[in-house]
């Protein structure tokens, strides 16, 4: 019975875990995109605002410049946040039990130390 029921069973993990590293490598490269979105947004949202010289020509992107910018930037916004997110997911806060030799009556026991570990990527 006992083989038949592992033989049948699900798997433990069918997704790959991300570890620690993973989720702030992605928020590092959220954060750059989102940040060159938004400059980029910005430069257009600048280039669509300034008057074309009519003399030039009948040609005025200066609309598409302008739309183009404000869809940038709103795309890059989605991105911090998620970035954030991601960065936060990478950040762990964990409770452990370590223990330490002490001597107690002539002899060397281990004893159990509570302690909180914080681990932030830098």
């Amino acid at each position: 019975m006992v083989l038949a029921t592992t033989a049948l069973s699900q798997q433990n993990n069918p997704a790959p875990v991300l570890t620690k590293q993973d989720y702030l490598k992605k928020s590092k490269n959220q954060k750059t995109a989102a940040w060159i979105l938004a400059g980029v947004g910005t430069l257009s949202v600048i280039l669509g605002t300034i008057e074309v010289n009519p003399d030039y020509g009948e040609n005025n992107n200066s609309s598409f410049f302008l739309v183009g910018g404000l869809v940038a930037i709103g795309a890059s916004v989605p991105l911090f946040i998620a970035s954030a997110r991601n960065k936060k997911k990478g950040m762990s806060l964990s409770f452990k039990n370590n223990t330490m030799p002490r001597l107690r009556n002539n002899n060397l026991n281990y004893s159990s130390i509570p302690s909180i570990n914080l681990k932030i990527g830098l």
